[in-house]
């Protein structure tokens, strides 16, 4: 679960900030956030285990119009193929308000490439994993790796760099 890192980015952000978490999951570290005072919107494609008591804002993240001060993604760009991945951070890019913040986790190289009942995908690093549902895409990223790569999606008006403490 996510919900701790949900709780130690919530403490990043200045008092009632407005956020936008991308790819929420279950909801969980949204209602996280909602408890430490910030407002927070979802992007959840996927609403079969949504538990949170708070309804989906958005279905994709192309239905937010605004922009946020705030925006959290926090272990999607590991579990989506490149595509969407692509789509997934051009589109933080373009939800982002001047001045504002995001912040971006991903699983490790080391954790995915420790998974077992793997077979090599079309990407660099990237597996599909057989689980009891069916198969799922997972890519780990390096620091480094994950930092270039957004830098490289988002360009130069988009300043990167690792964050601590998540």
């Amino acid at each position: 679960t996510t919900v701790k890192t949900y709780g130690k980015a919530s403490g990043l952000f200045p008092k009632n900030t407005r956020i936008l978490d991308v790819g929420a999951g279950l909801g969980l570290g949204a209602d996280e956030m909602r408890k430490n005072g910030h407002s927070v919107d979802t992007v959840e494609p996927l609403s079969a285990r949504w538990s949170s008591s708070t309804p989906r804002t958005f279905e994709t993240i192309d239905q937010a119009t605004e922009k946020y001060p705030g925006i959290v993604n926090f272990s999607v760009l590991n579990v989506v193929e490149p595509k969407l991945r692509d789509q997934i951070v051009d589109g933080i890019g373009q939800r982002l308000a001047d001045g504002g913040t995001a912040y971006i986790t991903a699983r490790t190289r080391s954790d995915v490439e420790g998974a077992k009942n793997k077979r090599p995908a079309n990407e660099a690093g990237g597996y599909w994993i057989k689980k009891s549902g069916g198969d799922v895409y997972q890519k780990g990223f390096s620091t480094p790796e994950l930092v270039g790569y957004v830098q490289t999606r988002l360009g130069d008006q988009f300043k990167v760099k690792p964050a601590s403490g998540l």
